[in-house]
């Protein structure tokens, strides 16, 4: 979760995991993803977005302390951070997830002129299928925007201010909304769930009320295990409890 670019509005209840039973992932309150602003208020250290733009000569100990500071555990060396890891992970992001490229184009653009006034949109339609062998390009799921805002933006469309206070809720019908808050669960940041998915074989010239995939459909259909095919959500141990947990609040959301 250190690669994550939102945060969650739910309360995470650590107390339930205090004995030996298996880990539980619990929540209290509204569960809800957040995003802060490109760059840290003065004073105060980056997180979550704003790590792939702000002081990235030292992301990897940003990354680590981010963690540290969350995790009451992590004194003991079995919760400790391998920076090694952790910095192979970040190459491997960088090299393949559009999101992430499109972060640190706007990271350069700063190195250039830190007094650039510069928004991000996270694009909220796609002209193009988003499943995972038609991956999308860093264009298509986000812009940068040099200045004010023109009237080029969506309803759908998410703007990440340059420096703000306070945190802004984003839908859970934006595409990228899943790829945001699991980076390494999908780390070409491939669409999650769209309004506009047909189910197979329907003819777009004939759609009736039940041709759309709905919400509870897509999650039923990314959680079931399939023989020959390694799921790497299902793969991901604690991650997976916690992506079932905001699976059912999505479904419950809308």
């Amino acid at each position: 979760m250190i690669f994550s670019f939102t945060s969650i509005g739910g309360k995470i209840d650590h107390s339930i995991n205090n004995g030996i039973a298996p880990y539980v992932y619990c929540m209290q309150g509204q569960n809800y993803h957040l995003f802060g602003s490109l760059l840290p208020q003065p004073r105060q250290d980056p997180r979550f977005c704003q790590l792939y733009i702000y002081d990235t000569g030292n992301e990897v100990r940003h990354r680590i302390d981010a963690y540290s500071s969350g995790n009451s555990k992590t004194t003991s060396n079995q919760y400790a951070l391998i920076p090694e890891t952790v910095y192979q992970l970040k190459g491997l992001l960088d090299f393949n997830n559009p999101l992430v490229k499109k972060f640190r184009m706007t990271r350069d653009r700063f190195d250039m002129n830190e007094n650039e006034h510069i928004r991000i949109k996270l694009i909220g339609s796609r002209d193009t299928d988003g499943r995972t062998y038609n991956l999308p390009s860093a264009n298509e799921v986000a812009a940068l925007i040099i200045g004010d805002i023109d009237g080029t933006c969506d309803k759908r469309d998410i703007v990440i201010e340059h420096r703000r206070k306070g945190l802004k809720r984003i839908s859970e019908l934006h595409p990228s909304y899943l790829a945001l808050q699991y980076p390494l669960l999908f780390p070409y940041a491939e669409d999650g769930y769209r309004v506009d998915i047909l189910h197979k074989g329907v003819d777009i010239d004939h759609i009736s009320g039940h041709a759309k995939l709905t919400l509870r459909e897509f999650f039923a259909y990314r959680l079931q295990m399939r023989v020959g095919e390694n799921s790497l959500i299902l793969l991901s141990r604690k991650l997976l409890q916690q992506f079932i947990v905001d699976a059912y609040t999505m479904v419950e959301n809308t």
